[in-house]
C-alpha cells in the first residue's frame, strides 16, 4: 500500500485530490497538509512514500518544501500544480513527475504507476550504491593472508577450488548443489543457499531471491514493470529479485 501526503492551501484541490486517489488501487492518503511547515510534521510523522504537493502556497512553496524534504531522506514527490513554467524548476530538485491541473486522472494514474515502479527498484539502487562503498582496498602483492574472506574455497568432490571473491558475478541453486558463475567459468559445488548466504557475508555477494544470489557491483540495471523487480548483470544474466529480498535489501543501512 502507497502512503501518500497531499500537501495544497486550496482545501478544494485537496478533497478533490482524495477523490481521486479514493478511486485508485494500493493507495492511501495518510495525511494532508495546507502550507509546507504542516507539511513537514506530517512526514515527520507519518512517513508517506509520496508527497503530492502544489507549487504555489503562502510562505513555503512547494519547491522549497521538496528540497527540504531531500535533506529528510525524502519521499517520492509528484509537484500537482497549475503552472506550468516551473516544470524545469521541479525536476532540478528531483520530482518524480509533474501533474497540471485541472488534473486529468489518466494522467496522475500514469505518474502513480512512475512512482510505483521506482519504489520497487529504490531498494536494490541502494544496496548497489552500498556495494560499492564496501569493496575492500587491493591487497598486497605476497600479502593475500591479510585480507580474509577475499577468498571463497568452492568444495567439490575431492577437489577444493578457490575463487576470489571480486571473480564471482553469480550464483543459482539447483536442489542440492548451486552453480557458482565466475568472470572465467562456472562451478558446480555442493552447498545451499543459506551456507552461502553466510560465507559471503559483509561481501557485495548479496541473495536476491530463493534461488539467486549476485554480486552487486555486477548490476547493469534494475528493472520493473510496477509488480516484479528484476537486476540485468554486466554478463547478460536476468536474475528475478523476490519481494521478501527486496525488503531485506531496502533495511541494509548507509555505511557509517
Amino acid at each position: 500500500m502507497m502512503k501518500v501526503l497531499i500537501v495544497d492551501d486550496e482545501p478544494l484541490a485537496v478533497a478533490h485530490l482524495e477523490h481521486l486517489l479514493a478511486s485508485m488501487k494500493g493507495i492511501t492518503v495518510v495525511a494532508t497538509a495546507k502550507n509546507g511547515l504542516a507539511a513537514l510534521h506530517a512526514f515527520d510523522a507519518k512517513k508517506p512514500d509520496l508527497v503530492l504537493v502544489d507549487i504555489d502556497m503562502p510562505g513555503m512553496d512547494g519547491l522549497s518544501l521538496a528540497r527540504e524534504l531531500g535533506t529528510r531522506g525524502a519521499p517520492q514527490v509528484i509537484f500537482v500544480t497549475a503552472f506550468d513554467q516551473f516544470a524545469s524548476q521541479a525536476f532540478d530538485v528531483e520530482a518524480t513527475d509533474y501533474v497540471l491541473k485541472p488534473i486529468d486522472p489518466d494522467r496522475l494514474s500514469e505518474a502513480l504507476e512512475r512512482v510505483r515502479q521506482r519504489l520497487l527498484v529504490a531498494p536494490i539502487l541502494s544496496a548497489v550504491r552500498n556495494a560499492a562503498r564496501e569493496l575492500d582496498p587491493a591487497p598486497v602483492p605476497g600479502d593475500e593472508a591479510s585480507t580474509p574472506g577475499r577468498f571463497y574455497w568452492a568444495r567439490s568432490g575431492n577437489r577444493s577450488q578457490r575463487i576470489a571473491m571480486t571473480d564471482v558475478m553469480r550464483i543459482e541453486a539447483c536442489k542440492d548443489y548451486v552453480f557458482i558463475h565466475t568472470r572465467h567459468e562456472k562451478l558446480m559445488v555442493r552447498a545451499t543457499m543459506a551456507s552461502l548466504e553466510k560465507e559471503f557475508a559483509g561481501t557485495p555477494i548479496r541473495r536476491v531471491h530463493r534461488s539467486h544470489m549476485v554480486n552487486l557491483q555486477e548490476i547493469s540495471e534494475v528493472v520493473s514493470d510496477g509488480h516484479s523487480c528484476a537486476v540485468n548483470l554486466a554478463d547478460g544474466a536476468e536474475i528475478p529479485v523476490g519481494r521478501h529480498y527486496r525488503a531485506q535489501l531496502g533495511a541494509m543501512r548507509e555505511p557509517g
